[in-house]
């Protein structure tokens, strides 16, 4: 099966939210390898690894067990991007993968989001990965403007209403342990998205 066939039925599961992680594992993978083709493919949709913790997600916000830990690491072994390039309109971005999926929990008390961090960063070390080196790549590929840390998100409670807020990460920091990482975001009552609908309201209330 192509990686692109392989990535869009991990796509379609996770948008559906199918959660039989092991027979979609074995429906794909014959004798549960991983080609260096399926590791390295990453298309405008993004890659395996990504849509496979997109699932990830899904999963742990559902509070149902998975089996992807195992999938995950046996892709990093083999070779995967930590970061993905994503196509928003006419331009390609690209992302960590970690940033990502924080981004799937900025709603959830600080604890559960710190939670995340750590497990994914104990998974990429027990896939071998020097997580010192991944935190220094991060940031290098974010200075050389290879990587955005800019990101955007629907901060609106009420169905049917969407209030999009522009907002950025401003550091980030990984040790040698997975407790040892910090990660500081752009409060997002002065990002770009609310700020001025914000000071007008305030200067409507004094007027």
């Amino acid at each position: 099966m192509a990686p692109e066939q392989i990535r869009d039925i991990i796509a379609a599961k996770t948008s559906a939210r199918v959660l039989n992680f092991a027979k979609l594992i074995n429906t794909f993978l014959l004798e549960k390898t991983i080609t260096k083709e399926m590791s390295h493919f990453n298309d405008d949709s993004g890659s395996i690894l990504y849509w496979v913790s997109m699932n990830w997600v899904v999963a742990y916000r559902m509070q149902i067990e998975n089996d992807l830990n195992d999938l995950i690491k046996a892709l990093i072994v083999a070779g995967s991007d930590l970061n993905v390039s994503l196509q928003e309109g006419h331009i390609e971005i690209n992302y960590s993968i970690l940033l990502l999926m924080v981004l799937c929990f900025l709603d959830k008390p600080r604890r559960e989001l710190s939670n995340v961090v750590k497990i994914w960063l104990q998974l990429l070390s027990d896939a071998g990965v020097d997580l010192v080196e991944h935190g220094r790549m991060e940031n290098i590929l974010h200075r050389d403007g290879k990587s955005s840390w800019t990101c955007i998100r629907n901060i609106e409670n009420v169905e049917s209403f969407e209030n999009w807020c522009t907002f950025e990460l401003l550091e980030m920091r990984i040790g040698k342990s997975p407790e040892d990482s910090y990660l500081e975001f752009e409060d997002l009552y002065v990002s770009e998205g609310l700020a001025v609908p914000f000071w007008l309201l305030v200067e409507g209330d004094e007027g």
